[in-house]
C-alpha cells in the first residue's frame, strides 16, 4: 500500500468540521442569521464559530471554512493561511453581499481572483 500524504491525512481528520469565521465583521454570524442552518448542520457536522484572528490551527480544523460576507480587510498573512488551506484540499465557502467587495470594505477578491473567481460590485 502506498503511503498516505500528510495533507490527505489532514483533510480526513478535519472533514467533519465546519468553521464559520466571525473575525472580519461578517454580515451573518452562526447564531444570528444562520440559526436554522446551524440546527441542521450540527446533526451531522461539528460546527465551530471562530471569532479570533485566523490562524493555521483554526483553519486546519475545518473540513469547510465559511466566510459569510466579511466586512473587513484580510492581511497578506491571513490570505497565505487560506491559500495554503485551499491548495491542500480544504473547502472554502465565501459569501458576499450585494454591492460586492467595495460596499463591504473587504479585499477578498485578492484571494478569489487567484482561483478565477471574483465578487462584482
Amino acid at each position: 500500500m502506498a503511503p498516505i500524504a500528510k495533507t490527505e491525512v489532514a483533510v480526513k481528520e478535519r472533514s467533519n468540521s465546519i468553521v464559520f469565521n466571525e473575525s472580519k465583521g461578517e454580515l451573518f454570524k452562526l447564531n444570528d442569521g444562520f440559526k436554522s442552518l446551524h440546527k441542521k448542520l450540527k446533526t451531522q457536522w461539528k460546527v465551530i464559530s471562530h471569532r479570533d484572528d485566523l490562524t493555521k490551527e483554526t483553519v486546519s480544523q475545518a473540513g469547510v471554512m465559511v466566510l459569510a460576507c466579511p466586512r473587513q480587510k484580510f492581511t497578506e498573512g491571513q490570505f497565505s493561511i487560506l491559500r495554503r488551506y485551499v491548495d491542500e484540499g480544504g473547502s472554502l465557502f465565501v459569501l458576499a453581499e450585494e454591492g460586492g467587495e467595495k460596499k463591504a470594505n473587504t479585499n477578498i477578491n485578492f484571494l478569489l481572483e487567484e482561483y478565477g473567481i471574483s465578487v462584482n460590485n
